[in-house]
């Protein structure tokens, strides 16, 4: 656009695949609860997840590098790896070598369940103050960055009627960073101050109209702040 030389729109479809950690798939790796007659253990007979991903965005380049975008996502994951609690049964006995007394036990372990998806949006932006003239100089060297991902929407769909999952365990619903940094016109000076938050998410998947007990079931949120300064001695040496 010769009016907004900087202005960028981006669009992508990709297809990706994600192999189950080795942790999950060594085998011998089982424990027994007499009291709920459940077996928690690894599979080795997990399969890989596939996913289709669209991207879209729209990005803003400034002089000094700045940059302002707004992008939309979507994520749709088959044979999906999560955490499950199910009956036993003569297949899984065979797959994970147990014997017959254990047929009336329940497994807890990882599993393809059936198919996830997830869509949201991010907001992004990094900003040298030096791009508006209306700045007073003595703020030429204060940047500012930010982004935020919000997943809007998930489904999980494994296969159980009526069993709609509107949360999925350990994903995410949202992320923020942000932070302020100032250097000195000398650029011998430099300091920055940074903030990054993670929203509360689920330890398991979650339908619709869980009971509340089962929604207390969550990781907390983190938050966390960092603070640097540095000071350059000479064109080698500097105090951070």
């Amino acid at each position: 656009d010769p009016g907004l030389p900087g202005l960028q729109l981006r669009a992508s479809y990709t297809e990706a695949i994600g192999r189950p950690n080795l942790s999950d798939l060594l085998p011998n790796n089982v424990t027994e609860n007499e009291t709920t007659r459940t077996i928690a253990t690894n599979r080795a007979g997990l399969l890989p997840q596939r996913s289709r991903n669209l991207d879209g965005s729209v990005e803003y380049y400034t002089r000094t590098a700045g940059q302002w975008s707004a992008g939309w996502f979507s994520r749709e994951v088959s044979q999906y790896i999560t955490s499950a609690t199910s009956a036993m049964t003569p297949a899984l006995l065979a797959e994970l070598n147990l014997g017959s007394q254990y047929a009336n036990w329940q497994v807890a372990t990882k599993s393809n369940l059936g198919r996830a998806t997830w869509s949201g949006y991010e907001l992004s932006v990094r900003q040298a103050l030096r791009d508006w003239t209306w700045v007073p100089k003595t703020l030429h060297g204060v940047a500012i960055w930010a982004n935020t991902t919000h997943i809007a929407e998930m489904e999980g769909n494994f296969g159980t009627p009526g069993a709609k999952i509107t949360e999925l365990a350990k994903v995410v619903p949202e992320l923020f960073n942000a932070g302020v940094s100032y250097r000195t016109p000398d650029v011998k000076f430099f300091v920055q101050v940074s903030t990054n938050y993670q929203a509360a998410r689920p330890t398991q998947n979650l339908p619709a109209a869980a009971a509340t007990p089962q929604r207390i079931q969550r990781q907390e949120d983190y938050k966390f702040w960092n603070m640097e300064a540095s000071y350059r001695l000479t064109g080698r040496v500097r105090l951070t």
